[in-house]
């Protein structure tokens, strides 16, 4: 879902990193990823939002759109 969400013209700056949840352990600690569905969005290296357990495409959506306007 959040691939398709990035497709739309609103999201074409942001730079999708996949971590894989299984094995990547070190990410998991530092960036304090509680679950699966955790989204994080970087600013300049740091952190600007996160998600963490929202499966609803529309607030998946929204939360992007906020990041957008404030130049994530």
């Amino acid at each position: 879902m959040l691939n398709e969400l990035l497709q739309e013209p609103a999201f074409k700056s942001f730079i999708p990193i996949v971590v894989d949840y299984d094995k990547d352990e070190d990410f998991k600690a530092f960036y304090k990823a509680p679950n699966r569905s955790t989204i994080i969005l970087f600013r300049n290296g740091k952190e600007a939002v996160r998600l963490n357990g929202v499966t609803s495409k529309d607030d998946i959506r929204a939360a992007l759109l906020g990041a957008a306007e404030k130049g994530a």
